[in-house]
């Protein structure tokens, strides 16, 4: 029985172990770049007795902690760790410069009180969301580097020491991350955007088949919003990690990254108007079968062209050109709009199931708002394709068919 269960648990990890590899294989590469770095450093301070050994340990320490899996992530921390290793070195040399003037006891005192409020001073700015999210390396290497100076009789020395090891394993670190199979965090930011856009278009199309046509379609396109949702905090940190990168590919000097927070912002907004849609897929909730189908033709209207702009705009951005071809999409949809609009305003209210009418008239009104929000969408792309000069050439046109999510 336990010989089976032992199997069995390493059947599941073997799986485990397959699955992460085959969602993403970048991530069996960055496992063999760390591994390239760590045995490059161990031929550096190859039989140098006790001396090499320790620092081999800081640069296994430093490549530990500064290599990470996009380039981006990989520089931030490379400068939080050198920048943290000089501050705290050099405050702990002043200190022992400062305590040279003092008698043994004195001195300890000093070394006590300034460990005391540093020590807090670190640990309460960790609690600061952007710090946290940026500089907590940092912080951590600042007050051991403080500690291993401050304690050593060999201050200059070893602040010295310690700052050319983690250098050497920097150095390393960053040199195969940016020309060895480069993760580029502002690449998964820009696709990551690009995908949220076109799922938003089909969880659209996917409503549009439940609620008007009766049909029943996979729950994972109708409920895709909730990964558009839950993306918030992965495109933050892209965001972050993607101003530490150097110019690549289309991606210039000085891009609009803040410009993707904004695109982002909207995005979300429309996500959740479009879960408020879904909430009226309810068979429960009572409706006017009659004035549903009077508000189907404006409805498929407006949805079908917000499925092909955000298809278009999806498209342009994803290959950086100017997503022109999505505005007739987006007026096409206004008027269809407006048209629904001022029918609901001329619905005789005294003739019609009051109760029953509320559902209907609600999903119509979301889809106002969901294309006044697919409008900001779409100016915020073009702003951006201002910004970061994409191309202007051709359009990016979609297929008028429906797409098939069964």
């Amino acid at each position: 029985m336990e010989v089976g269960a032992f199997f069995s648990s390493l059947k599941n990890c073997f799986k485990s172990i397959t699955r992460i590899g085959t969602d993403d294989p970048r991530r069996v590469l960055h496992s063999l770049k760390v591994a390239t770095a760590l045995t490059l450093l161990s031929i550096i301070y190859w039989g140098r007795a006790v001396y090499g050994i320790t620092r081999l340990v800081m640069s296994v320490m430093t490549v530990v902690g500064v290599f990470e899996f996009s380039v981006g992530g990989t520089l931030c921390k490379s400068v939080n760790r050198i920048c943290a290793t000089l501050i705290g070195g050099a405050l702990g040399v002043a200190e022992q410069h400062l305590a040279t003037a003092l008698v043994e006891i004195e001195e300890t005192v000093l070394l006590l009180i300034l460990v005391f409020i540093l020590g807090a001073i670190t640990t309460f700015f960790r609690f600061f969301p952007k710090i946290k999210a940026i500089y907590d390396s940092g912080v951590v290497i600042f007050m051991t580097t403080f500690l291993l100076v401050a304690f050593s009789k060999h201050g200059v020395e070893k602040i010295f020491e310690r700052l050319l090891t983690i250098l050497i394993g920097i150095i390393t670190c960053t040199l195969i991350s940016i020309f060895i199979w480069p993760v580029w965090a502002g690449e998964d930011l820009h696709i990551l955007l690009a995908s949220n856009i076109e799922t938003l278009a089909n969880c659209l199309i996917g409503f549009e088949v439940n609620y008007f046509d009766n049909q029943i379609r996979d729950k994972s396109v109708l409920q895709g919003y909730e990964t558009v949702l839950k993306s918030e905090a992965t495109e933050e940190s892209l965001t972050n990690l993607a101003r530490w990168e150097p110019a690549h590919g289309f991606f210039r000097p000085r891009h609009p990254w803040n410009q993707y927070k904004k695109i982002g912002a909207f995005i979300k907004k429309c996500a959740s108007k479009i879960e408020s849609l879904h909430d009226y897929l309810n068979p429960e909730i009572p409706i006017s079968s009659e004035f549903k189908f009077k508000i189907k033709k404006p409805c498929s209207r407006i949805i079908t062209e917000l499925y092909k702009a955000l298809k278009v705009i999806s498209s342009s951005t994803e290959i950086m050109v100017h997503p022109s071809a999505a505005k007739r999409h987006i007026e096409k949809a206004k008027a269809a709009a407006g048209e629904l609009n001022f029918f609901l305003e001329t619905v005789s209210l005294e003739e019609a199931k009051f109760l029953s009418i509320i559902p209907v008239g609600t999903v119509a009104f979301i889809l106002e708002e969901i294309t006044q929000l697919v409008e900001k969408i779409y100016q915020s792309i073009a702003e951006l394709s201002e910004l970061a000069e994409f191309k202007n050439v051709g359009e990016v046109t979609v297929s008028p068919e429906k797409p098939h999510v069964s």
